[in-house]
């Protein structure tokens, strides 16, 4: 009873608690819905924090996500959503994730990611919000500055979907075509538009585009109708249609109607006093870039002279004293943009860069930076950063304070947007950077740099240097390859292509391509190197050549090159490095005089003593000198060296076998076991067994296999231990004691190649004693697993002469 009650009352509080979690859940919805999303992603977190495996949880992560959207924290909203991919697929809104992660990585300014998001959105036939996706998608694009691929996809929402929007989408189309300079498109599309179902300033966007299409179409005559239809227009187009149908006359040779048009334009344009400033700057402004600069004068005078400075657009001030400065009247200019920032707000970045600009020009320098540091203080993100940075840059240069010159140059290319660069700021900004160790940033600075200045070799070898230092070993071959052969560089022999020649070389040996290595290196030699002042490099180019030469099997060669450094530079860092080099690359000739003259020399180098001696002790070796070569190795391995001592007894070892005296070169190889670790001592142990039956010594043979195979029970050569163990025992007189060793092969290690033998050798003894059907079990066993073999036919030629008997 008391059992049924806690289960009962278990049940209530699960029930309970299950309730809790769906009154938190619709709680947090309704202040979604609601539009209050600061206190519905509290109640959802909490959700997720208390009821970890509430059937609400991915919901409310979703629904966490959005809210985070839609209180613009982008990047931990982009971190949600990640988290619904990874863990919370169970979501009824998991479909959705792709597409809000499109619109938050819009926001970011991440429009790759965003055009991605979109697409894999837009794979879903089932998708909800299908329509928003291809509108999103083309704003993309259009942030990418892809105008055409962003048409295509307001094309495809046009043609499938019915997205009520009054017009925007059309105009928004319209202005992807005039952006990729599809003016047929924008022309045929227009003429499709339904005017009765959008608004009319939707219609007059639409309408602005298409007579734009027509006038970049040269199509003039039908652009200045559809214009003179828009200049009846009341609304914001207005004043674009009046100037460009000035400009069409102008063209057209209608100058006689330009009085017409500019008397009509003010007269019409009086009662929008607003949209008459505007028509007149543009008029100014248009007037301006032709070069017209009486006309752009007189219309931006009229402006300035007849409207409050708060309420002209900053444009005016801005090309005004543009003209001024022109005309040589910077203190007027500067008048003029005075009196126009005391209430000026906007565009009121560009007014003070230009006013300090104006400043400077005039020498007031103290003015100059005041107003820039106004502008640094409250426009550090702004787009015109990079020249106020430059101008700092200058006044501190002027001031004398180098380094803080320095940091604003390289301030001036950090901005979003840096404006005019010159090429001489790219090349020093580089400079800085690569003081910096940003060998990256200052990379990209001279690629830069050298489409704007690509006969500076200077700069150019500078690229290659920092290839190297970025150990850009691809990008600094393919520079290498067009840089060294230019004409100016390949013709002087000069420094850059010397310079080039070698890092070519040492980032070939990099990737492996010696080949190439050895023949950039040759195009060094100790004259030219000479020439150029960098001779001390040319050491270190005979070295990487005699190395490429030595990794291609061309020993010949590197010998040359490391005896030229050894012989001409013996102070050189790699000399020594170029004398054991040699003197291996001879000993693979089996020149073995020179190999042996090479490690002496090596071996007179500081630390390189024992290396030297042990390599010229294999040197004596192989020229017989057998003793010498012995009493070397002993030396070694008397020094206590870790590094040689071990190789050094198992040479001394195995040369006293060579000499036969078999107890000296067997104790040098227990004293290795017993003393040293690792691959050596294992295979000097078990040589001392084949050493011991080599010379007859068949017990002690035996024995030492039997202590090997102890000793290494994991080692490779087990099984040839057991197989020579069992051979030394049978010429022991104890052919059990090798048949147990060879069953022992038989059984476990049926890949080893002496199974075979193996099994044969036990038939055998089997056969002496007279055990004839295990002697055939085994003949037959190596028959059958062995097939055409000698063995195998050795097996049946036993097992026959078995049966006979």
């Amino acid at each position: 009873m008391k059992r049924i009650i806690l289960l009962f009352l278990l049940i209530t509080v699960s029930a309970a608690a299950f309730a809790d979690d769906r009154n938190l859940f619709f709680e947090a919805e309704g202040r979604f819905r609601g539009g209050n999303y600061s206190a519905a992603l509290d109640l959802y977190e909490r959700l997720i924090d208390e009821y970890k495996i509430s059937r609400y949880t991915a919901d409310a992560k979703f629904r966490s996500a959005v809210c985070s959207y839609q209180l613009q924290r982008f990047e931990d909203s982009l971190d949600l959503f990640k988290q619904i991919r990874d863990r919370y697929p169970s979501t009824a809104y998991y479909g959705l994730v792709p597409f809000w992660e499109g619109r938050i990585s819009l926001e970011l300014g991440r429009y790759e990611a965003a055009v991605s998001y979109f697409d894999e959105y837009l794979r879903d036939d089932d998708a909800s919000k299908i329509a928003e996706a291809y509108l999103y998608r083309a704003m993309s694009y259009d942030k990418l500055e892809k105008f055409d691929d962003a048409a295509f996809s307001l094309e495809i929402l046009l043609s499938k979907y019915d997205y009520s929007d009054k017009g925007d989408v059309a105009a928004l189309l319209c202005y992807l075509y005039l952006k990729g300079e599809r003016y047929v498109k924008i022309i045929e599309f227009a003429d499709t538009v339904d005017q009765e179902s959008i608004s009319p300033s939707n219609l007059n966007r639409i309408r602005l585009y298409k007579a734009e299409a027509l006038y970049k179409s040269n199509r003039l005559e039908e652009a200045e109708t559809l214009f003179e239809l828009l200049t009846s227009a009341d609304d914001s187009s207005l004043s674009a249609a009046w100037q460009r149908l000035f400009s069409i006359y102008t063209q057209l040779g209608k100058e006689a109607k330009l009085p017409v048009l500019l008397s009509d334009a003010e007269k019409r344009l009086t009662g929008h006093p607003e949209i008459l400033q505007d028509f007149r700057m543009r008029v100014g402004i248009a007037s301006y870039n032709v070069g017209d600069i009486d006309t752009a004068e007189s219309y931006l005078l009229r402006i300035w002279d007849t409207s409050e400075p708060s309420l002209i657009d900053p444009l005016v001030p801005l090309y005004f004293s543009e003209i001024l400065e022109d005309r040589g009247d910077s203190a007027r200019a500067i008048e003029i943009l005075e009196i126009y920032l005391e209430t000026a707000s906007s565009r009121r970045a560009e007014l003070l860069v230009r006013l300090a600009g104006l400043y400077a020009s005039d020498s007031q320098w103290m003015k100059s930076e005041t107003v820039l540091d106004e502008y640094i203080d409250r426009y550090s993100d702004g787009e015109l950063y990079s020249e106020a940075a430059y101008l700092k840059a200058y006044f501190t240069y002027l001031r004398g304070q180098w380094d803080e010159a320095l940091l604003w140059v390289s301030r001036a290319y950090s901005a979003k947007d840096s404006g005019e660069r010159t090429a001489a700021l790219l090349k020093l900004e580089a400079a800085l950077l690569k003081k910096r160790g940003d060998f990256k940033r200052a990379s990209d600075k001279l690629v830069r740099y050298l489409e704007l200045m690509p006969d500076d070799d200077s700069a150019g070898l500078d690229l290659i240097r920092l290839r190297f230092q970025l150990e850009q070993w691809d990008r600094l071959l393919s520079d290498a390859l067009v840089f060294k052969w230019k004409k100016s560089v390949k013709e002087s022999v000069g420094p850059e292509f010397i310079l080039s020649s070698y890092m070519s070389g040492l980032a070939a040996i990099a990737i492996g391509d010696y080949d190439r290595a050895v023949a950039d290196l040759r195009q060094l030699s100790q004259l030219n190197t000479e020439a150029a002042g960098v001779a001390d490099i040319y050491p270190y180019a005979l070295y990487y050549t005699g190395w490429a030469c030595y990794r291609t099997g061309d020993y010949s060669a590197a010998v040359a090159a490391f005896d030229e450094l050894v012989g001409n530079f013996p102070d050189a860092d790699s000399a020594a490095d170029a004398a054991y080099l040699a003197g291996w690359s001879a000993y693979i000739l089996e020149d073995y005089e020179a190999s042996s003259a090479y490690f002496l020399k090596f071996s007179g180098y500081e630390g390189n003593d024992l290396k030297g001696r042990f390599m010229y002790a294999k040197n004596l070796a192989s020229l017989g000198r057998y003793r010498e070569a012995v009493e070397i190795y002993a030396d070694i391995a008397r020094s206590g060296d870790r590094e040689l001592s071990d190789d050094a007894i198992f040479e001394k070892a195995s040369l006293y076998a060579v000499l036969g005296d078999v107890v000296q070169a067997s104790s040098d190889f227990k004293f290795l076991h017993d003393n040293f670790d690792g691959r050596l001592p294992e295979e000097g142990f078990y040589r001392r067994g084949e050493l011991l039956y080599s010379a007859g010594q068949y017990s002690d043979a035996a024995a030492a296999f039997y202590d090997f195979r102890r000793s290494y029970p994991d080692s490779r050569l087990f099984d040839a231990a057991l197989y020579w163990g069992g051979l030394a025992l049978s010429e022991s007189g104890e052919s059990y004691g090798a048949a147990l060793l060879w069953e022992n092969i038989i059984d476990n290690y049926r890949d080893s190649i002496f199974r075979a033998p193996a099994i044969l050798k036990t038939a055998a003894i089997y056969a002496s004693s007279g055990d004839y059907s295990a002697a055939l079990a085994l003949y037959e066993r190596c028959r059958l697993e062995y097939p055409e073999t000698d063995r195998a036919a050795a097996a049946a030629d036993q097992s026959e002469k078995l049966r006979l008997m």
